[in-house]
């Protein structure tokens, strides 16, 4: 895998524009993600530096002790960035960016909408349905992540409360 770049898991409320760094805290490592049974929860896999190289990923089964979240619960996106023109709202400037806009289905998104550009940023959204019959727990999970014919795992974690 290319050496210089770098996989960030990010909560889903930090918006990464497609020209931002995202920050070291976010280095793919404790990766988790927090839950109630019967919610929708998201987070972000962000992969900077791996310019011109088309990427795809695959999802496991989140497992806990006895029991598992099929990977059927579990939708994977490419972020869409729109550009936006620099402008000014009152004393605050926003800089001319590409920002993130909508989630195409992964599994549906064209070539180009998969490859890294140069200097950008390249994101998949991962969107979770717990289902309301989840056992409360810890869940361990993988995202296969497939850059330019080199594969990475980033492991996870999903802590299902019980509020239900």
């Amino acid at each position: 895998m290319n050496k210089k770049g770098k996989i960030y898991f990010l909560p889903s409320t930090i918006k990464i524009r497609k020209g931002e760094t995202p920050p070291d805290m976010y280095l793919s490592g404790e990766n988790r993600i927090f839950a109630v049974r019967n919610e929708i929860v998201d987070a972000q896999v962000v992969l900077s530096g791996f310019d011109g190289e088309v990427v795809n990923a695959e999802i496991s089964d989140l497992v806990g002790n006895d029991t598992k979240i099929g990977a059927g619960c579990i939708d994977l996106y490419a972020e869409h960035y729109t550009h936006c023109r620099a402008y000014a709202d009152g004393p605050i400037l926003f800089p001319e960016n590409d920002v993130p806009d909508m989630l195409i289905p992964l599994h549906l998104a064209k070539e180009e909408d998969r490859s890294v550009q140069s200097g950008k940023n390249f994101a998949i959204w991962i969107s979770i349905h717990v289902p309301k019959t989840a056992r409360n727990g810890c869940y361990s999970g993988n995202i296969r992540i497939s850059i330019g014919g080199e594969k990475k795992d980033v492991k996870y974690k999903l802590k299902v409360y019980d509020y239900i």
